[in-house]
């Protein structure tokens, strides 16, 4: 009897646990729904608005329109030359990308596997250059461009994006392959002879793969988002990125608000759709990126 009784109340209690987990978990899923609500609301009103007349978006900010009106898309992508300005976006950020990445791997790889107390040295200038406010730099970074012949130029900006993110990739990548990464294949590929550049192409960079993408995706957006260094080295409308076309709209006395939602969606649709075509993969990386080995 006594027994039966034990076992009843560890059942009982046992239920009372599950229970109050269930609750945490509906409480964090409730949280997490109107957190995702509230960050989508913006997002939201852009969407809707491009659709509208100007009075709805004034008196029913929020509604659905009554009549669904495209034309100012139309407007927009003449005005913006929007396949141009697409384009030199692409030109400016894939290469940024790709370029940052890949010196930032080599030099967290020299830096890790290499400690001398050079290496050591640059280490930490790279780490006091994060610390420094970008526009300190403008003015000396302008004359540096210009010198080099780099001023508007599309190469130039592809120059300006491997610096701009190589910092913290360098911070990420020199963490991840000193808790990460063992040493033990790279060995084992020195006995077999392998040379150091395909030890580092073959061997180092899959095994870099979750941070890389979690770079790669930070750069991204933050090349692609870039308003600054297009405004500042490049005068030719012809090289225009979206950024900058999304700004012409800007007047100095007026302003076409309606037309600019439209071209704000325009500007961001390529980026949205590359993460919603790729975010298992993404998701995945990020995950990978996160966990220490």
């Amino acid at each position: 009897m006594k027994k039966g009784k034990e076992k009843f109340a560890r059942s009982g209690a046992f239920r009372i646990s599950r229970t109050k987990r269930q609750i945490k978990t509906w409480a964090a899923t409730a949280a997490m729904f109107a957190l995702a609500v509230i960050m989508l609301i913006p997002i939201y009103y852009i969407v809707v608005s491009t659709f509208k007349t100007a009075q709805e978006v004034t008196f029913y900010p929020l509604a659905f329109p009554l009549e669904w009106h495209f034309e100012r898309y139309i407007t927009a992508w003449k005005d913006m030359h929007y396949p141009r300005a697409l384009l030199n976006t692409l030109l400016i950020s894939v290469p940024s990308v790709c370029l940052s990445t890949l010196f930032s791997a080599a030099a967290s790889y020299a830096i890790v596997r290499c400690p001398n107390r050079v290496n050591r040295m640059i280490y930490a200038m790279f780490i006091a250059g994060m610390l420094i406010p970008g526009n300190v730099s403008l003015i000396a970074l302008y004359k540096l461009m210009q010198t080099l012949h780099l001023n508007n130029r599309l190469s130039g900006l592809v120059v300006l994006g491997c610096n701009g993110v190589s910092l913290m990739s360098i911070f990420m990548m020199r963490n991840f392959l000193s808790s990460s990464v063992t040493t033990e294949i790279e060995n084992a590929a020195d006995v077999d002879g392998c040379g150091l550049l395909r030890k580092f192409f073959v061997i180092v960079l899959p095994l870099l793969r979750p941070v890389l993408t979690t770079n790669m995706i930070l750069s991204l957006v933050g090349v692609w988002n870039d308003y600054m260094s297009p405004a500042l080295f490049l005068q030719d409308r012809t090289k225009y990125t979206l950024m900058l076309e999304v700004y012409q709209n800007v007047g100095q006395f007026s302003t076409d608000w309606l037309t600019m939602f439209n071209m704000l969606v325009l500007g961001i649709a390529p980026l949205t759709l590359f993460f919603l075509l790729l975010q298992k993969q993404i998701m995945t990386g990020v995950a990978a990126g996160a966990v220490k080995g």
